[in-house]
């Protein structure tokens, strides 16, 4: 029974239903944005760059998060979802090529305020469970993120062109409004705030960085995740000619893995914080990058069945490794470094991936696929036998 009072857990039940509608929100526009742009440019870099200005905000995520440990957490995810929505509903200028720069501004401060937003998450979450709920609870919210990620983009992008991009734009808008309202109700709690302290804004920034390194349990996880997560970059840019050498398919055929690999991720935020309960975060994370690795070598076979379930694998591993590694991370960090250590950590884990994505895009075409494939799948392999830990839960 202990395993289901957090839905009862006052305040976390409101956090939930927020969650839901900035997910469907963010999953509405992540494809949108980039389609848009497309149609007013005609030009693939163009769009391209609505993804890398998403990413980008990832680098000044340090600097934005002390924010969620100076303020109640609850407010400043409230206000974050407010500031989204409302700079999502000046897309409604949009009506020509000459305001392809203002739908860059838009993405950039939607993609700040949903950084701003998911290290105050992070930390709200800390204050509102025990320890021994964490993990059901991280659980919870990873499936509301994965299951709106596999469906909402098909549908929104089915919107755009029947209805057209303002309506998609709306809807949005009224999703993230619609959530920070509901977090601003009431009075706040203020569990885990710290009031300003002379410090200089940047010693504050990097202060994240600095427990990051002080505590040895979480700093090997860190690491661990980032080189084998890093090392997946080379698989999301091979599995374009996977479909066209390998599989010798159209171009099409990729949204058919990528479903798979949502629903693979869907499936594994049912089971991951049972299993993060029960195992411990360390060999959960172990487990998971024995299930990644297992499924990319699955690539190397080339035969569609094999690769949706390769796919759906590795999606699984994520999913559980994300769980775990959150949950570490809270019952690590005091309460008033939350949001900073959220921040510090997830670009750690980050930056190597997608500097990885950047250095096989400049080689993919001089180097047979399969070399790729096969790269990623020993890493990762060597990463869960060498990067984590064995001792027990939280060591």
């Amino acid at each position: 029974m202990e395993g289901r009072r957090w839905w009862r857990t006052p305040g976390f039940g409101r956090l939930t239903v927020s969650w839901v509608l900035a997910n469907l929100a963010d999953s509405a526009l992540l494809l949108v944005l980039a389609i848009w742009v497309k149609e007013l440019t005609g030009n693939d870099g163009a769009a391209a760059l609505t993804f890398a200005l998403l990413g980008a905000a990832t680098l000044f995520s340090p600097l934005l998060a002390g924010l969620a440990d100076r303020w109640p957490r609850r407010s400043v995810l409230g206000w974050s979802n407010l500031v989204a929505g409302v700079v999502v509903a000046t897309l409604l200028l949009v009506d020509g090529p000459g305001w392809v720069g203002w739908i860059y501004v838009v993405t950039v401060v939607y993609a700040g305020a949903a950084q701003l937003g998911a290290a105050a998450q992070s930390g709200l979450v800390r204050d509102l469970l025990p320890d021994a709920l964490l993990a059901r609870g991280n659980g919870l919210l990873a499936g509301i993120d994965q299951g709106a990620r596999l469906v909402v983009p098909l549908v929104a992008t089915g919107a755009y062109v029947v209805l057209g991009p303002h309506v998609v734009a709306v809807v949005a808008a009224a999703g993230f409004v619609l959530a920070g309202a509901l977090l601003l109700r009431g009075r706040p709690p203020t569990s885990g705030v710290r009031p300003v302290s002379g410090e200089r804004w940047l010693v504050q920034a990097v202060a994240g960085f600095r427990h990051l390194r002080s505590v040895p349990a979480l700093r090997t996880l860190t690491l661990t995740l980032a080189v084998g997560l890093g090392a997946t970059g080379t698989v999301q840019v091979a599995i374009f000619p996977f479909v066209e050498q390998g599989l010798d398919s159209p171009p099409g055929t990729l949204g058919v893995l990528v479903a798979a690999n949502g629903v693979g991720a869907a499936c594994g935020a049912l089971t991951a914080g049972r299993v993060t309960s029960r195992l411990g975060e360390a060999r959960v994370c172990r487990l998971g990058l024995v299930v990644m690795a297992t499924g990319i070598a699955l690539l190397l076979v080339e035969h569609l069945v094999t690769g949706l379930v390769g796919l759906a694998l590795a999606g699984w591993a994520v999913t559980w490794m994300m769980v775990a590694f959150v949950t570490l991370r809270q019952r690590l960090t005091p309460g008033h470094l939350q949001g900073r250590v959220a921040a510090a950590t997830m670009l750690v884990v980050n930056v190597p991936q997608t500097v990885m994505v950047a250095l096989t895009a400049a080689v993919v075409t001089a180097l047979d696929h399969r070399v790729l494939v096969a790269f990623a799948a020993v890493a990762v392999a060597l990463t869960a036998t060498v990067g984590v830990g064995t001792r027990r839960r939280g060591a």
